[in-house]
C-alpha cells in the first residue's frame, strides 16, 4: 500500500490527525523503527497507532475487538490494555498484537 493510502486509513480510524507519509509517523520500538499498520479480519479491522495503541471496529461476536465486550462497533474502539504494540494481525474471529517486549496478546 502507498504511504498516502495508509495515512488516509489512519486518519479515518482517528489514529492520526493529518495526512503524512508513513515514514513521518513511524515510531521506535526497541532497536527497530515500526510503521503503523492496518489489519483486516473476517468481518472486523484493526489499526496500530504510531504510539503503540490499537483500535478495532466491525463485528465482535467473539470479542475480537479487544474492548471487553461482544458488541459490534462501526467506529474504532480502543483495545483495552495495549500501549506497546509494534505489530498487529487479524483473522476470522480473532486479533493479535505483538508487543515491544516480544510477547503476544
Amino acid at each position: 500500500m502507498k504511504p498516502v493510502g495508509l495515512a488516509l486509513l489512519l486518519i479515518a480510524a482517528g489514529l492520526v490527525s493529518q495526512a503524512a507519509p508513513a515514514t513521518a509517523v513511524a515510531h521506535r520500538a526497541g532497536a527497530r523503527t515500526v510503521t503503523p499498520a492496518i489489519a483486516a479480519g473476517g468481518s472486523h479491522s484493526c489499526a496500530l497507532s504510531a504510539i503503540g495503541t490499537v483500535k478495532c471496529w466491525g463485528a465482535n461476536t467473539s470479542g475480537q475487538l479487544g474492548n471487553g465486550t461482544t458488541t459490534a462497533a462501526s467506529t474504532p474502539v480502543v483495545v483495552t490494555g495495549l500501549t506497546t504494540a509494534v505489530a498487529i494481525s487479524a483473522g476470522g474471529k480473532h486479533s493479535c498484537a505483538l508487543l515491544a517486549n516480544g510477547t503476544v496478546k
